[in-house]
């Protein structure tokens, strides 16, 4: 695969800031649910990646196409700094997760990951945003089943500042996912969006989040999920909840 490792090396040479992991992701043929990964055996820290590749009909009577492998820090970048986390290379949110982790918004779930594809609950969309809009601290106590979430304190100061009344009987639940649904109601009041006359999507009719959903629409924070559709029951990633307030929040 020569002209692939032509792209690579130029990628490493003209892409000074983006971490060797994602220049090696954008490789053609890498998939990540066929990526071998292991720790470095001489030098603490490091890793070793190797990609086996397929493209089309094999010419090696059923072999690989060709191998590539990366060995070092995927986190580093040529120009000698570093990504925020290992777990995002190759998501076409890589971009927004990079912003969310620079803003100061996130974190991580732990031990230098992300986890992009895990469900956002109610208490991390809490955190993200009131890191996000910089909510002042709050002194009421707003809902009775947060006691023991560490989230505590930023589902408080969520509910002072309006962007919740919690999901009903003194709870804000805040261990269930996120629905796309709630989070446009979320985004909406924590931003002030303005409301419109236009109707977006045409399977949110008539559910209880319509005008948020399209004040959303609206500001050019969604295109939906498909075409003319939100999908307004599925849950959201934390990937993809990286992207919404990258768009709402992005200068």
């Amino acid at each position: 695969a020569y002209g692939d490792a032509d792209d690579i090396v130029e990628r490493v040479l003209t892409e000074s800031g983006t971490p060797f992991g994602e220049i090696f992701a954008q490789g053609e043929g890498y998939s990540p649910e066929t990526l071998t990964k292991m720790d470095h055996p001489d030098i603490n820290g490091a890793e070793v990646w190797v990609q086996s590749t397929e493209l089309g009909p094999s010419m090696h009577f059923g072999d690989p196409d060709y191998w590539y492998a990366f060995a070092g820090d995927p986190s580093r970048t040529p120009s000698g700094g570093s990504a925020p986390f290992f777990d995002v290379y190759g998501s076409p949110f890589y971009a927004d997760i990079v912003w969310l982790a620079e803003s100061g918004t996130t974190q991580g779930c732990g031990s230098g990951m992300f986890c992009p594809d895990a469900d956002v609950t109610r208490a991390q969309m809490a955190s993200f945003l009131v890191r996000a809009l910089d909510l002042q601290m709050a002194s009421t106590d707003y809902f009775w089943d947060d006691g023991a979430s560490p989230a505590e304190p930023d589902i408080n100061r969520l509910a002072a500042a309006g962007v919740t009344g919690g999901c009903g009987m003194g709870k804000f639940c805040p261990y269930e996912k996120v629905q796309r649904s709630e989070m446009a109601s979320f985004i909406r009041r924590a931003l002030a969006l303005a409301g419109t006359e236009t109707d977006h999507f045409w399977d949110d009719d008539g559910i209880a989040a319509e005008a948020d959903i399209n004040s959303f629409a609206e500001a050019g924070i969604t295109t939906g999920c498909e075409a003319g559709r939100y999908c307004p029951a599925d849950h959201v990633t934390r990937a993809e909840m990286a992207a919404f307030l990258h768009r709402a929040l992005a200068p």
